[in-house]
């Protein structure tokens, strides 16, 4: 079985004071050497359970980082880094000026996936993780990656918010479409995974969040939701834990 974990980050933030959906008064709360060792934990996360995987990063920042990761004889040999301005200069500038957040990720990991389509699909199946975030031991193969999904996407359980006041979500009817009076569904995009035979769908999936996000304030993790049922995506839920600060107001999180 050969793996391929992709770290998405943004450890060097130029434009930090570009708000993401005009409520954050900066993208992140971190300093650029604290994104840094919070990615570096991201690393030796995945290292520590499967040694022998790949691990490649795709970082937005718009300064030159690689030094950082020079520091370490290990990282810069076991991890493979590119660089999303050396891939599209003014698309790099949108991700770190782009009012959602949900717009930028998906807009960052798309253009890389199609930059790296064939060799990616030489993988039979492809981890997402989001820098800063570390994996524990319940990330594991008895969640099925076995050959005969790797047409499928694997995500967590959605979390389901309830709205006992029943007062407006703030969001268009069609993202509860399908789902329970009162309640929104959420799943998690900090951890998927895919097989190779999923690409094509994963970029269509990333390609309709892009979307539905470019000029709205829709969080991308609820639009998952409601597009992997309309697209009819095969899904397989996994079980994994994840843990990571919060970007921008520094809280430890545990998915």
């Amino acid at each position: 079985m050969k793996r391929l974990h992709v770290i998405g980050s943004s450890i060097h933030l130029s434009e930090n004071d570009k708000q993401f959906n005009n409520v954050t008064k900066v993208r992140s709360g971190f300093s650029t050497e604290e994104r840094f060792m919070q990615t570096v934990y991201t690393i030796y996360s995945i290292c520590t359970l499967y040694p022998d995987d790949d691990i490649w990063i795709i970082d937005s920042s718009l300064e030159d980082i690689d030094h950082y990761f020079n520091t370490s004889n290990f990282i810069s040999n076991k991890v493979k880094r590119f660089y999303l301005k050396d891939i599209n200069k003014d698309i790099a500038h949108t991700v770190n000026t782009h009012h959602n957040k949900s717009y930028c990720e998906s807009l960052m990991l798309k253009t890389f996936f199609e930059f790296k389509k064939n060799e990616i699909k030489d993988y039979d199946f492809i981890t997402k993780i989001s820098g800063r975030y570390w994996i524990d031991w319940t990330f594991n193969e008895r969640s099925g990656l076995t050959i005969k999904n790797k047409n499928k996407l694997f995500i967590k359980e959605p979390a389901i918010f309830e709205n006992p006041d029943k007062k407006s979500w703030g969001y268009d009817n069609f993202l509860l479409e399908g789902q329970p009076n009162w309640k929104i569904y959420s799943t998690p995009t900090v951890i998927y995974a895919f097989g190779s035979d999923f690409f094509d769908s994963m970029i269509q999936l990333l390609s309709e969040v892009i979307n539905e996000t470019e000029e709205g304030n829709y969080d991308g993790e609820y639009l998952w939701s409601y597009l992997i049922p309309k697209l009819n995506i095969p899904t397989v839920k996994i079980d994994w834990s994840i843990n990571g600060w919060g970007g921008v107001n520094k809280t430890l999180y545990k998915y």
